[in-house]
C-alpha cells in the first residue's frame, strides 16, 4: 500500500473517505507553479485530512486495469509492505469504525457482523442478536458511547472547536459507522429507493425508481430543490436497470439496481464512484471541513464503469494538489 508524501494512506477495505480539516483554514494562497512556495506549504502541518478507502481493491488492480490516476497516486508515496487486513470474514462493518477510532476490533463493541447484545443496550432485550450491517448512526452511536473511546472527530473538535467531520458513500453501515459517536458529524450516503407507487416528474426524468442524498445533518445544498428539481444527485436505481448483472454469473447473486454502484450512462446523473467523489467535491469547496466517500471497485465491461470513477479521482487529485495543506490517505 502507498501513501504520498504530501499525502498519507491507511490499510482497509471499501469507501473514498474524505477527513478532517481545522475550522479556520487560513493561509495564502499558494498556485502549483510556485514551487518553494508550494514546498513551503507541504512542510507545514496539514489542515485537511482525505481518507480514501476503495472497496474489493487489490494491489495488483492498478496495473491490472485503466487505472492511470490511482497509479499516479500510488507512485508518488510510501509503500507499506508488511500493512495487512486481519478482521474476520466482515471487512467493511468492522474497517470503517477502525480507521477514525484506531481501536482493535475486539476493543470497538462489534467485531463481525454477529452482535450479541449482552447488556440490552439497543432495546431489544439481552442476548438479544443483531446484524451490524443493518445498523444505522443510533445503533453504532449507542454502542461506542457505552464503551466511551473517542474517535477522530472528537479529536479533531477538541483541538479546534467547531470543526465538523463528514463521509459519503453509498452503504448506509459503511457511512454511518465511520460518522457514528459525534453528532455534529455529517454522514451523506444514498437513501432507500423511491416508492415504487411513486410516479413524480423525477421518476420520468431519471427513468424509474431512484436515489438520492440521506443520512445524517445532510448538507440542503446537495439536496437541492427535492424531487421536483431532481438534481445532478438523484440518480436512477430502477431494479429492471440491472445493466446485465441479473443473467450474469456471479453478478446474478448481487445484480444492480439502476446506477446505484455504477456510474450509467446519463452524464447529468451519474451514480456509483461519480456520485460519491462529486459530492466529497462539492462539500470540500463549501465546508471548511471535510471527511469524505466510499467509492466502489468494478470490473465490468461497460464504457461508463471505470472511466467515471477515473476521471472523479484525477479530480480528487487536482483538489488536493491546488491546496498543498492537504494530507491524503488512501486505503484499500
Amino acid at each position: 500500500m502507498k501513501v504520498s508524501k504530501a499525502l498519507a494512506f491507511v490499510l482497509t477495505t471499501s469507501l473514498l473517505t474524505v477527513a478532517a480539516c481545522d475550522g479556520a483554514v487560513g493561509g495564502t494562497e499558494v498556485s502549483l507553479e510556485s514551487g518553494e512556495a508550494a514546498q513551503a506549504a507541504r512542510a507545514a502541518p496539514p489542515k485537511r485530512v482525505v481518507i480514501a478507502i476503495f472497496d474489493q481493491m487489490v494491489p495488483s488492480y492498478a496495473d491490472d486495469f485503466d487505472m492511470p490516476n490511482f497509479r499516479r497516486l500510488r507512485d508518488e508515496g510510501t509503500y507499506f509492505k508488511r500493512a495487512r487486513l486481519g478482521y474476520m470474514g466482515a471487512e467493511t462493518v468492522i474497517a470503517h469504525n477502525v480507521i477514525p477510532s484506531g481501536l482493535l476490533p475486539r476493543n470497538m463493541g462489534w467485531v463481525d457482523e454477529a452482535y450479541r447484545d449482552t447488556a440490552n443496550l439497543l432495546g431489544k432485550g439481552v442476548n438479544a442478536m443483531h446484524m451490524p450491517g443493518s445498523f444505522g448512526f443510533s445503533e453504532f452511536s449507542t454502542i461506542i458511547a457505552a464503551r466511551g473511546y473517542p474517535k477522530l472527530a472528537d479529536y479533531l473538535q477538541a483541538a479546534y472547536p467547531g470543526t465538523r467531520f463528514i463521509v459519503v458513500g453509498q452503504k448506509g453501515y459503511a457511512v454511518e459507522g465511520a460518522a457514528a459517536g459525534n453528532s455534529s458529524n455529517i454522514a451523506v450516503r444514498m437513501s432507500s429507493r423511491s416508492s415504487g407507487s411513486l410516479f413524480d416528474s423525477c421518476r420520468a426524468t431519471l427513468g424509474g425508481r431512484y436515489r438520492f442524498p440521506a443520512g445524517v445533518n445532510v448538507p440542503p445544498y446537495l439536496l437541492g430543490g427535492g424531487a421536483q428539481e431532481c438534481n445532478r444527485f438523484y440518480i436512477n436505481s430502477d431494479a429492471d436497470n440491472d445493466h446485465g448483472t441479473k443473467a450474469a454469473f456471479p453478478a446474478w447473486l448481487y445484480p444492480t439496481d439502476g446506477n446505484r454502484y455504477v456510474a450509467g450512462p446519463d452524464p447529468a446523473h451519474q451514480g456509483g464512484d461519480a456520485w460519491v467523489a462529486d459530492a466529497a467535491i462539492e462539500m470540500m469547496s463549501r465546508e471548511l471541513v471535510w471527511h469524505a466517500a466510499h467509492l466502489w471497485r468494478h470490473r465490468q465491461g461497460r464504457p461508463y464503469v471505470g472511466r467515471a470513477s477515473r476521471h472523479r479521482r484525477r479530480r480528487l487529485l487536482d483538489e488536493r494538489r491546488a491546496d498543498p495543506r492537504a494530507l491524503l490517505r488512501r486505503a484499500s
